[in-house]
């Protein structure tokens, strides 16, 4: 979607209705993915999706 937007001349609403889809798209991974993945993944699944991470 902001790939297609013109740089030279950026449409406003064009600009504004990507960052509303990018902050819903954040919004639903911060309030509904991650609480539920905390709940459902056993310990060791965090292991494999956070490599490298002290703990």
């Amino acid at each position: 979607m902001l790939g297609a937007i013109d740089r030279a001349a950026p449409h406003r609403p064009a600009v504004l209705g990507a960052l509303d889809l990018l902050h819903r798209h954040i919004d639903h991974e911060e309030h509904g993915l991650f609480p539920a993945a905390v709940i459902m993944l056993p310990l060791a699944a965090w292991d494999r999706v956070t490599p490298g991470r002290p703990g």
